[in-house]
């Protein structure tokens, strides 16, 4: 009787009793049910059978539905006015049903269901149930995408569980919110929505770079320049992604921008295939502009034969010492005794670049390179 009254009430049967209380609902809410403060464990069809009676104070409603531990099923068991209130404080069962109902009532409040989405014990129990993907589920699925006040990691979890990508991206959202919609895949990669991001280069880097795929499979349908794949290239994406990239770029124009051949170089010497557009110049600006000495060697044993006499000693004229010294004169420059070395040395003394070559027969035994004196 303390803890569930007008439950343990309805259930004794006593049809005198049951209209005593009920002839005067509206003093029987007041002066017991509100007066036990223990009063918190009604059933639901007590607790509908309070709510659904037009003629009680619906302040004093919304405080005994505030103690009661139960929540409401279905919604559409209350009568309208009392909507608002039951998701403001937490009393109605948390399931897309409700949301909807609540969606398509005269008193729906956009910033109500949002606060109460937004709670964490509520996220956590409504994301067990499926998003419904039905057409009659659209507004929403809307009104999740849109939802920008929510706190970023509500959002995220609610996109998360968005059984669709949508087909162009929504306005009005900051920063953070468009790019969990880009992490989480949930908007059609196409010209017009990388457009629309134009304001943030690093989320149309984001887009394209987490629709690599799509963008490698037909490029002509994107408007992306050679600055923009740049930045693709140094995002963490596979090699072999980073390759089909470069393929895709005016390799002529490296000779000009050395930074961008630096990137480029390593990732063509990782190829297991030559690049078709690597010619002479393209070579040379790789192999030259490469931060590694290991990169650069071995991108010069894959495409020397590309390049004349004057080109080859261009190029190792740019490489750091000890290659550098490898010229006309009286040193005998000194090269660790590696494999990607000798083979250097293999094709310098073919192409009579230089006089010859031999080990030290010393503990180091390094390569020592005998130079043309004149």
């Amino acid at each position: 009787m303390r803890e569930r009254n007008y439950t343990t009430i309805r259930s004794l049967n006593n049809a005198a009793l049951l209209q005593r209380v009920e002839r005067d609902i509206d003093l029987y809410l007041a002066k017991v049910l509100l007066t036990l403060k223990e009063n918190s464990n009604e059933d639901v069809s007590a607790i509908l059978a309070i709510v659904q009676q037009d003629k009680l104070d619906i302040e004093k409603l919304g405080e005994f539905l505030e103690r009661q531990v139960t929540r409401l099923p279905y919604l559409e068991d209350l009568p309208e006015k009392l909507y608002l209130m039951v998701f403001e404080i937490n009393s109605i069962e948390p399931n897309w049903i409700n949301c909807l109902e609540f969606m398509r009532s005269e008193v729906f409040d956009k910033d109500v269901l949002l606060k109460y989405l937004d709670r964490d014990i509520i996220r956590m129990a409504i994301l067990q149930h499926t998003i419904p993907c039905d057409s009659g589920s659209l507004k929403l699925r809307q009104f999740l995408i849109n939802a920008g006040t929510l706190s970023d990691t509500s959002y995220k979890e609610y996109v998360h569980a968005l059984p669709n990508p949508f087909k162009k991206l929504p306005g009005g959202l900051e920063s953070s919110k468009l790019r969990i919609l880009v992490e989480e895949e949930k908007i059609h990669f196409t010209q017009e929505n990388l457009n629309n991001l134009a304001d943030n280069r690093d989320l149309q880097i984001l887009f394209v770079a987490v629709n690599i795929n799509s963008y490698i499979e037909d490029p002509e349908a994107f408007k992306i320049d050679d600055e923009f794949r740049e930045e693709l290239l140094k995002l963490d994406i596979s090699e072999l992604t980073k390759l089909g990239i470069v393929e895709l770029m005016d390799l002529e124009k490296l000779s000009a921008i050395p930074e961008r051949s630096a990137l480029i170089g390593p990732i063509i010497n990782n190829a297991n295939n030559e690049v078709s557009k690597v010619n002479a110049c393209v070579a040379q600006s790789i192999i030259i502009n490469s931060t590694e000495a290991g990169v650069q060697i071995s991108l010069f044993n894959k495409y020397h034969s590309l390049m004349n006499d004057d080109e080859v000693r261009h190029v190792l004229a740019n490489l750091k010492t000890p290659f550098s010294d490898i010229k006309v004169g009286f040193k005998r420059p000194r090269l660790n005794n590696t494999l990607i070395n000798r083979n250097l040395i293999s094709w310098l003394d073919e192409r009579n670049i230089i006089s010859s070559w031999s080990e030290s027969n010393f503990s180091t035994n390094d390569i020592i390179v005998h130079l043309y004196r004149s």
